[in-house]
């Protein structure tokens, strides 16, 4: 059986041949550049206004109240045009 040899990094040889990184020339990544590929989504960030936040606490809640508030806007809208079309003028 063979005996396999441990090697615990780069040799000395590789390391010469390899050539030097100047990380002053990197330039610096956007925070959260990826983030939608986290979520399989468009991420947008928000910011929220802190007398605001005291009231939700999460942003699942704000959602949750942006969507609800979208919601009954359609209703109204709905309400409206159907009364506009169904009432005629004597």
């Amino acid at each position: 059986m063979k005996k396999t040899s441990r090697k615990t990094g780069p040799s000395k040889a590789s390391l010469r041949e390899m050539p030097e990184v100047d990380f002053s020339k990197l330039q610096r990544g956007r925070r959260g550049q990826y983030a939608h590929l986290l979520t399989g989504d468009a991420v947008h960030a928000v910011v929220i206004d802190a007398d605001l936040w005291s009231h939700f606490k999460s942003g699942k809640a704000i959602n949750s109240a942006l969507r609800r508030l979208i919601n009954s806007s359609k209703k109204d809208t709905a309400r409206v045009a159907s009364r506009k079309g169904g009432h005629k003028a004597a």
